[in-house]
């Protein structure tokens, strides 16, 4: 396996310089990344919206991501050498190699996923390949493609208002917009409850497939955007609705028409409590609970 070596480029500079990167030999540019908390500030109500974003959403992540330092790799100590020697002649800047021996990139995404202990029953969001047997209090994720992987406070909050509901008898669920699928999946390992998953987006319903997989699971069915109105057909004690505010509203027809006892909200920030709270008075449910943490809300409510 190659030995890699990269040198520390702010994006500014090199744009300025509008180098032509490949003359130099180069193995590729690392862009960096974006944390959950940076794309929160940068993108606030629209997060964590569960769909598409609009161009102009797009084009404020572009620009984060292009603020952020790049780094060049070369597999050519030459070549990285002969870069920062063109690097100082143009900047004056005397720029240092950095060596990563037997960088994997295959496992280097693996880095940022650890286990995660939340606040209820002992639960643990394990990543995938950390898994050794099937334990009730782990929910196994394979979070390559990020559609919740637990690290946000929205999932944990809703799973920790749980609480609230040990003395009801919920039997079915409803994970409405699942992401991967965490929510359903952790209340069915600790209740053994039926689990009916949905999301709007085609690619996160696969990958919560892929985590029941990973869980064992078998009671439960899971429904593409397409099937939405299968959800109609079944009857729920408790449905998650771990969607952004905006969209809770948008659906909020839909999901007062499936006559569920108990609804937990959450993808709403402190400052948009009321309004849910309100809306949904109106429409036969009562506020029962909350879990806040950070900007962020999670609410238990009740059908009256």
């Amino acid at each position: 396996m190659d030995n890699y070596y990269y040198i520390d480029l702010e994006s500014s500079q090199l744009n300025e310089l509008n180098i032509d990167l490949l003359k130099f030999g180069i193995e590729f540019v690392y862009e960096g990344e974006l944390t959950e908390a940076e794309i929160d500030q940068e993108l606030g109500d629209l997060s964590y919206c569960g769909g598409d974003l609009d161009p102009q959403s797009f084009e404020d992540l572009e620009k984060l991501i292009n603020s952020k330092n790049k780094k060049i790799y070369f597999t050519d100590i030459n070549k990285a050498q002969h870069f920062t020697e063109y690097l100082r002649n143009e900047t004056g800047r005397i720029y240092s190699i950095k060596n990563e021996d037997n960088l994997d990139w295959s496992d280097e995404w693996k880095k940022h996923y650890k286990v995660i202990d939340l606040k209820y029953r002992n639960l643990k969001i394990v990543p995938s390949w950390e898994k050794k047997k099937n334990n009730q209090n782990e929910i196994y994720i394979y979070p390559g493609q990020g559609f919740g992987t637990g690290t946000h406070e929205t999932s944990r909050q809703c799973l920790e208002i749980l609480a609230d509901l040990e003395n009801e008898k919920i039997e079915s669920i409803l994970d409405f917009g699942c992401g991967s699928g965490i929510l359903g999946i952790g209340h069915q390992k600790q209740f053994s409850s039926h689990a009916t998953y949905y999301d709007i987006d085609n690619a996160a319903v696969e990958n919560t497939r892929i985590n029941l997989e990973l869980n064992e699971l078998k009671n439960y069915c899971v429904f593409e955007s397409e099937l939405k109105n299968e959800i109609k057909k079944r009857s729920y004690d408790l449905v998650f609705a771990n969607i952004l505010k905006h969209v809770i509203l948008m659906e909020a027809d839909f999901l007062v028409g499936l006559n569920a006892n108990n609804i937990i909200f959450s993808g709403i920030l402190i400052e948009q409590k009321d309004e849910i709270i309100n809306h949904f008075s109106t429409q036969g449910y009562s506020y029962v609970s909350e879990r806040i943490e950070n900007d962020w809300v999670a609410l238990l409510m009740k059908k009256a």
